[in-house]
């Protein structure tokens, strides 16, 4: 697709049909270029990197460190909701499990109280803003 979007695609000639070699492997090439992921270690980090800017620049709001513990251990939660590491499969499926979709929505709480804490203190600290940022980001993808 690239390709001929940008120019090159004259080099191959139109055509009516396609036949895919490795047709079994489209759904994950197509996620990968398509789609959006969000993993248990990025919102890890991003609980850790709270709680360091809390520890070192902003110890005046406690606040910052109980959003971290608490969107840390939501996201480990719901890690362990999926079961096997590396967890890949359709969203739809696996919301269909009434378990996962109350892990999920306490995670989605846990990173919108970060968010929000994190906005009250933005410009105080460099750290937290990139943790805000990230916030932003994840909060997108959740």
């Amino acid at each position: 697709l690239v390709v001929k979007d940008s120019g090159f695609g004259e080099l191959i000639p139109e055509a009516e049909v396609m036949i895919f070699d490795e047709a079994h492997q489209l759904p994950d090439i197509a996620s990968q270029y398509f789609g959006q992921s969000l993993s248990s270690r990025q919102l890890q980090d991003l609980a850790k990197d709270i709680t360091i800017a809390y520890r070192t620049e902003l110890k005046d709001t406690q606040q910052l460190q109980k959003c971290a513990d608490r969107l840390a251990q939501c996201a480990q939660d719901f890690r362990l909701q999926l079961g096997e590491p590396g967890y890949r499969g359709n969203l739809r499926e696996l919301l269909a499990d009434k378990n996962i979709q109350r892990a999920l929505l306490l995670l989605d709480d846990a990173l919108e109280l970060c968010y929000d804490v994190a906005k009250l203190s933005l410009g105080r600290s460099a750290l937290l803003d990139a943790a805000f940022e990230r916030a932003t980001l994840y909060r997108g993808r959740l």
